[in-house]
């Protein structure tokens, strides 16, 4: 699983994105071809997007991610909203593209 880090930003740029982490088997050894991937994102707070926009975007990681499937969840659906996710929460959640630019 390699995608390019400026695609993943252009991909967060666009959306709204803040942050975004990998977390789940994506990041263990039993990692397979059937695997999913997990994605954790924060959006900036005038950016959130409804169910539609969440599912497109699910589309579109999939297609960065080799036609793999993708779950995409916000730390209030990931922790039914009660507190702000850590790394050791998702077994070691990864940031791999995303802070915004605070220049842009």
């Amino acid at each position: 699983m390699k995608t390019a880090k400026s695609e993943l930003a252009t991909f967060c740029q666009a959306h709204g994105i803040r942050r975004l982490a990998i977390f789940g088997s994506a990041l263990r050894s039993d990692f397979g071809p059937a695997s999913d991937i997990d994605v954790l994102v924060e959006f900036a707070t005038d950016r959130t997007p409804g169910l539609p926009g969440i599912v497109g975007m699910e589309i579109e990681l999939s297609a960065l991610f080799g036609d793999r499937k993708v779950d995409l969840r916000t730390p209030e659906l990931a922790l039914g909203g009660t507190r702000r996710p850590k790394a050791a929460d998702r077994g070691g959640a990864a940031r791999i593209a995303a802070e915004r630019s605070r220049n842009g």
